[in-house]
């Protein structure tokens, strides 16, 4: 599968007849219809650590690239490192936890740090669908959150989307475009081809 580069746009940001006129590929999905039509292209596709999503994606995942993935469809970029994605997300309590939402863990001897080095996507009904590392199963999968030794240590919970039933663009940008992968300069490329 040839990697496509996708750039999320909400629908303040741009109308439908402006893109239209841009000439680019697009689709309009909602964030968690998005997430949930791709986690079965990541289930047992082994763990590598280091992921590059163009090189890697959808044969092999980190952690902290599955759900880099999987949010891509939806729209929404974040950083790439486990600990970027912590200072990204909105923290939110273990009782607000929903699909979709990331659990942050803490796997070393010292069991009192508080920055995390693992993670994985909340599936709802206590599960989580992770990458999980070589020294445990070493693929991607969905578990009992209490059961799995990845989470013995959980340090937060974040949240990345607030309305799971937002639609928003997301732009395919053609390899020759490279600019474009600039939010701005897609936002005003857009605007001058209308």
């Amino acid at each position: 599968m040839t990697w496509i580069y996708r750039v999320g746009l909400s629908q303040e940001e741009v109308s439908e007849e402006a893109l239209k006129k841009s000439g680019l590929k697009y689709e309009l999905v909602e964030v968690e219809s998005a997430l949930r039509a791709h986690i079965d292209e990541t289930l047992e596709k082994p763990y590598k650590f280091y992921t590059s999503m163009r090189e890697d994606a959808p044969n092999f995942f980190s952690c902290s690239s599955l759900p880099s993935y999987l949010y891509i469809f939806a729209g929404i970029w974040m950083p790439s490192l486990v600990i970027e994605k912590f200072a990204f997300t909105k923290p939110v309590g273990k009782d607000d936890v929903r699909f979709g939402d990331f659990v942050y863990s803490f796997n070393d001897a010292d069991e009192d740090r508080k920055s995390p080095n693992h993670m994985g996507v909340y599936m709802g009904n206590g599960k989580v669908l992770q990458a999980a590392g070589l020294w445990y199963k070493g693929k991607v999968i969905i578990e009992s959150l209490d059961e799995s030794p990845s989470f013995k240590n959980i340090v937060s919970y974040g949240r990345v989307a607030e309305d799971l039933n937002e639609k928003r663009y997301v732009v395919e940008i053609p390899d020759d475009r490279i600019d474009l992968r600039d939010k701005d300069n897609l936002l005003k490329f857009i605007n001058e081809s209308h």
